[in-house]
């Protein structure tokens, strides 16, 4: 008696034929290619089964930087001589705005702006940026 006969004695015989080596080899080869096979064709029908996937990005192009601004040249703190106020004039926050107060005769200025309608935008030594329509400053006559 061979030792597949051994093996099987008192099974019956429909049986002995799924446990036979060779029709069990067999199976297996059957059952991984079946399955090989059935996830192929899953994967293959995936975007048809779920739909198509996003879109992708547009790509854009990187922003350019624009390149800094120099910084501003500093403008002396003391006016040239010669550019003393020559009286006292009345400081505005605005051409034909509020009123900020006086300022006293003989400090420094640079003029930075003057409108023709008689405004003029000084750069005031101790005051700092004030709007006048003083004659004296403006070139202007006096109203």
């Amino acid at each position: 008696m061979d030792d597949y006969e051994s093996k099987t004695r008192g099974i019956p015989a429909a049986y002995r034929g799924a446990i036979d080596p060779a029709n069990l080899n067999l199976r297996i080869i059957l059952l991984t290619g079946a399955t090989v096979g059935a996830l192929l064709i899953l994967a293959a029908n995936l975007p048809w089964i779920f739909g198509p996937g996003p879109e992708p990005a547009p790509t854009q192009a990187p922003l350019q930087q624009a390149a800094p601004a120099p910084p501003p040249t500093p403008r002396p703190a003391t006016a040239t001589p010669g550019s003393v106020l020559p009286v006292d004039i009345l400081a505005y926050d605005a051409p034909a705005g509020a009123v900020i107060g006086p300022v006293e005769a003989g400090r420094g200025y640079q003029v930075r702006e003057v409108r023709p309608d008689g405004w003029a935008w000084l750069e005031v030594d101790g005051s700092g940026a004030i709007w006048t329509n003083a004659p004296e400053v403006t070139g202007g006559k006096d109203e």
